[in-house]
Order: C-alpha cells, then sequence, then structure tokens
C-alpha cells in the first residue's frame, strides 16, 4: 500500500503533544500544548470537532483505559486527569512538584502538611485523601530552601534569592516578604508565637542566625559565629 499525504487539519497550538485513537470508531483524541484535548471524528479529508476540553498545564501524555470509556491524560504542571470519551468531562486524579522537592514541613495538625520546590512551587497537602488543598508558584531563581508553619495558618519560607516569605496556608496569598534577609539563601527557618513574644528566626549561607520581629518584621538580634552554612534552626 502507497503511502500519500492528504490533508493536514490544525487542532491545537503549541504543538501536538499526545494522540489516541478509539479503535472500534472514527474518533481520535488530540492533546496539544495549550493544554487542550479535541475530540474528532471523520476520515481522510473530512473531519468534525465534536467536542473540546482545557486542562491545566500542556498536555504530554493520554492512554484509552481497556474499556474505551476513559483516558488518563498528564499535564506538565504535574497533574493527571481521568477524562470521559463522550463528554471530555475530567477528574483531577493526582497532583505533583514537576521540580526537586526542596522541604516539607508539618503544623500543628497531623493530617496537613506543605511542600516547597527548587522550581518555586508551594503546596499544602491533606492526607485525608493525597489531595492539593492550596498551592501558589513564585517567580523567583532557585526556589525555596526550607519553610515552616505559624500555628496552622501561614507558612514561612527561606528562599535562594535571599528572601524570607510568608503565605497565608489556605489562599497562598502572599502576607509580607523580608527582602535580602541573609547575604546568600535563607537555608533554615523557624517561628515561636505566645501572647508575649512573636518571632521569626532565620539562618542563611553566610553563617548568619537572626530573629525578626514576626509583626513589624523588623531586624531584633543577630548571631554570626557560624563559618558555613546554616543546616537548621530550632
Amino acid at each position: 500500500t502507497s503511502h500519500v499525504y492528504r490533508a493536514s487539519v490544525p487542532v491545537c497550538s503549541g504543538g501536538l503533544r499526545a494522540i489516541v485513537v478509539c479503535p472500534t470508531t472514527f474518533v481520535i483524541y488530540c492533546g496539544g500544548g495549550d493544554g487542550t484535548v479535541r475530540k474528532l471524528r471523520g476520515d481522510d479529508m473530512r473531519w468534525t470537532l465534536e467536542g473540546e476540553a482545557t486542562l491545566d498545564g500542556a498536555v504530554t501524555s493520554m492512554s484509552m483505559v481497556s474499556n474505551g470509556t476513559e483516558i488518563l491524560v498528564g499535564t506538565d504542571s504535574g497533574r493527571m486527569y481521568r477524562m470521559l470519551v463522550d463528554d471530555l468531562s475530567s477528574q483531577l486524579v493526582s497532583v505533583g512538584h514537576t521540580a526537586e522537592v526542596t522541604c516539607v514541613c508539618f503544623g500543628t495538625r497531623s493530617d496537613v502538611f506543605a511542600s516547597a520546590s527548587s522550581e518555586g512551587a508551594i503546596k499544602v497537602w491533606d492526607l485525608n485523601n493525597y489531595s492539593v488543598l492550596a498551592e501558589t508558584r513564585v517567580a523567583a531563581p532557585g526556589g525555596a530552601r526550607c519553610m515552616c508553619w505559624i500555628g496552622d495558618t501561614a507558612l514561612v519560607s527561606g528562599w535562594e534569592d535571599y528572601f524570607v516569605r510568608c503565605h497565608d496556608a489556605s489562599t497562598m496569598q502572599a502576607l509580607w516578604e523580608i527582602p535580602n534577609a541573609h547575604r546568600g539563601a535563607v537555608t533554615a527557618v523557624a517561628t515561636h508565637s505566645d501572647a508575649s513574644l512573636s518571632y521569626v528566626l532565620s539562618g542563611g549561607e553566610d553563617g548568619s542566625v537572626r530573629i525578626w520581629a514576626l509583626r513589624s518584621r523588623e531586624l531584633m538580634l543577630q548571631f554570626v559565629e557560624h563559618k558555613k552554612s546554616v543546616s537548621k534552626v530550632p
């Protein structure tokens, strides 16, 4: 059989990243770099768009389950979806980081923890169902190096770009930041809060340990005893 070029059908932008063909019908499912999955029916030069769905992140892989009712779709944002072939409705199955995980920490609850990565992503996880409760991404080179909780309401993190940042744990809204907290990456953070005194403790690549007022973020004390990077503060 000779293979002769017949037609070109544009289906997405950002490149066609994955394609699934239904073995029993003239239906194909196309995943694009623009995060869309499109359902087309036809043959040769006649193709009709029957459905379209948009996911979070560029589609990187697709596979139809054995009974032909669903497609598993993966994206470059670390997400995996189950998608019905009939109407392309989707359900999020799993979420993960897409770069090196640099720190994890628990707060006051044993069923909730937070993680951060070298790409600047912060995620809060629910261990009851392994879902992500909240997430954000900070455009900071090198990402977060360390992190801790303030109770169970906020997250304080130390970053490669010398910043200390704080985010609301439920909404991931940025609450405050301390720029140039150290002369180098912030490698360790801890917090203390009670009725009489509240502060943030940070350690850096410069070997210094600094204590900051939690409410005003003013520098209260500094200790420069270490010769190398501070690995942990209590």
